[in-house]
């Protein structure tokens, strides 16, 4: 029988996840049209339904076979449906297996791993959800009589190192048939055995996958994001889009305008994947009209800065804006900076909880999907890891508080202040210079010393920050508002922003605090342009 270089191959569920099926096919035809493609529909239909005569029509009319599959699992675990799929009937080089909630960006057939020698092509996880236990992996090698590879490969995303790990949403193989059968084994060995992490079966083909690759002896070439990028944890890259976007979910395209543009304008050109999308609530708002420019950025804003500062005050003035919503101390933020050197978690948070807020699942009723979502983070964590969070939203801008140190240290003073232990994630030199000033046996020194090293944290600042003087956010929200708003359309302004004036209560200030604060922080208050009011 005469191969094919490539052929494509996904899963139909019956249902709710047709609409993701089709606007596969229906990208996957654009960019790579005249490329052998098979919808893998699971059997039987008693179990697993059938899909809608309209959504056969769309494949049908996309040339894409629809074959039936087993799934080893049946409806207790789904997600092994992509071994079935790796059995379909087609005669091909290479067959590239895709999750369906996955659309094609670009020319797919430019890429060389689409042609690369290797019997297996997939991405590195984006996270690592097995587990980080070496000996959890230990357990899950032996129940399938395998050893732990001894090389290791970093999660694209959080960076964690360990045994191979990949995601499983996109994987091109020369050798399917073989590939499903040590995976499907490695799948029933997994399910029969006690005592394995929760996410063995919660995600059972990762895991099971990862060891079918190393005890099958199949030869692996790892792929980039470019070929399976995690659209529900970052934003589109700007320039040249990835070939392959995995979006996970509806409302992640909901609330990313580019991605937006590209299902509306699949629905423009395509009446039978229009009327699939109609059919289903989640999906009819995307059949609106093409959309084909690249729209601006969905605007997300941060906000930190030396705490007591008015991080917290700042977030307040926004939520009076119609189309913006502010949070302050969301835990998962923290928990990112304090956990992990590279904070994806506050992209995650951002992502998630976007998509929450735009399907009406909160108390806040912004004006639009575009809304301005913003963070406060009062503890001061998102200034200390400023480059580290610069790092993972590149064009986020932060807005950082300050305030006259005056005020500042009397209201530690009068709080019986007490700062956290230093971040684990800071560099060593700053950890022991907070030490040192916390062992510092001078109580208004301390005090003094502290600001101050909040205030060279903001004297180096990275670059898209806007400095916030908590004074004239008081006394001017407007004009504090303005450079922290510049470029972003947080919607309209509440009638009136109040006013109020500054609180000096600095009865707890006794000369030597006075003294320590005029030594010690004024001079890089100057340098950051705050005023400061040495009196009353």
């Amino acid at each position: 029988m005469a191969t094919t270089p490539l052929a494509f191959t996904f899963v139909c569920h019956a249902g709710p996840l047709e609409p993701q099926a089709v606007l596969l096919a229906a990208s996957l035809r654009r960019y790579a049209p005249n490329v052998p493609a098979v919808v893998a529909v699971p059997q039987p239909e008693a179990t697993w339904g059938a899909p809608a005569e309209h959504t056969l029509a769309a494949f049908a009319r996309f040339g894409i076979d629809v074959a039936p599959v087993e799934v080893p699992f049946g409806r207790d675990r789904p997600l092994t449906n992509k071994i079935g799929a790796l059995r379909v009937p087609v005669a091909a080089d290479r067959l590239a297996l895709l999750d369906s909630d996955i659309l094609v960006l670009g020319p797919l057939l430019d890429d060389p791993l689409l042609r690369s020698t290797a019997d297996v092509v997939a991405k590195p996880a984006d996270f690592q959800t097995y587990t980080r236990d070496p000996a959890d992996w230990a357990r899950t090698y032996a129940a399938c009589d395998a050893d732990v590879p001894s090389h290791r490969i970093a999660s694209t995303v959080s960076g964690h190192h360990g045994p191979p790990f990949f995601n499983s949403g996109m994987v091109i193989t020369r050798r399917p048939r073989e590939l499903a059968d040590v995976w499907e084994g490695c799948a029933r060995a997994l399910a029969a055995t006690e005592g394995l992490p929760f996410a063995a079966h919660r995600w059972d083909d990762q895991p099971a996958f990862a060891v079918a690759v190393h005890k099958g002896g199949f030869t692996v070439e790892p792929a980039t994001e470019r070929l399976n990028y995690p659209a529900h944890v970052r934003t589109l890259p700007e320039g040249a889009p990835p070939l392959l976007c995995h979006y996970h979910r509806p409302r992640v395209i909901r609330i990313d305008p580019v991605l937006r543009g590209v299902v509306a304008d699949c629905a423009a050109r395509h009446p039978e994947v229009a009327r699939v999308l109609r059919a289903h609530p989640a999906w009819a708002p995307f059949v609106t009209g093409a959309r084909s420019e690249r729209p601006a950025p969905v605007p997300d804003l941060l906000i930190s800065g030396i705490p007591g500062a008015g991080a917290g005050t700042l977030a307040e003035l926004l939520n009076g804006y119609d189309d913006a919503v502010a949070l302050t101390d969301p835990p998962a933020v923290h928990t990112s900076l304090s956990e992990h050197q590279r904070p994806w978690g506050i992209p995650v948070f951002l992502r998630e909880n976007r998509g929450y807020i735009a399907d009406g699942r909160t108390d806040f009723r912004p004006a639009s999907p575009d809304f301005l979502f913003a963070v406060a983070n009062r503890d001061g964590a998102v200034l200390a890891r400023a480059d580290a969070v610069r790092a993972v939203l590149p064009h986020t801008r932060v807005a950082l508080c300050v305030r006259d140190p005056y005020d500042t240290i009397a209201d530690w003073k009068r709080t019986a202040e007490r700062p956290p232990p230093p971040n684990p994630l800071l560099p060593e030199a700053e950890r022991a210079a907070l030490h040192r000033i916390d062992a510092a046996p001078d109580r208004a020194e301390r005090l003094a010393l502290r600001w101050a090293w909040w205030a060279r944290y903001l004297l180096k600042r990275p670059t898209n920050t806007v400095l916030v003087d908590h004074e004239q956010l008081l006394t001017a929200p407007r004009a504090a508002l303005a450079p922290v708003l510049a470029g972003l359309d947080a919607g309209r302004p509440p009638a009136d922003p109040p006013r109020r004036a500054p609180v000096r209560d600095r009865g707890v200030l006794n000369a030597h605090d006075r003294k320590a604060i005029a030594e010690i922080c004024v001079p890089l208050a100057d340098q950051l342009g705050v005023v400061v009011h040495p009196e009353p």
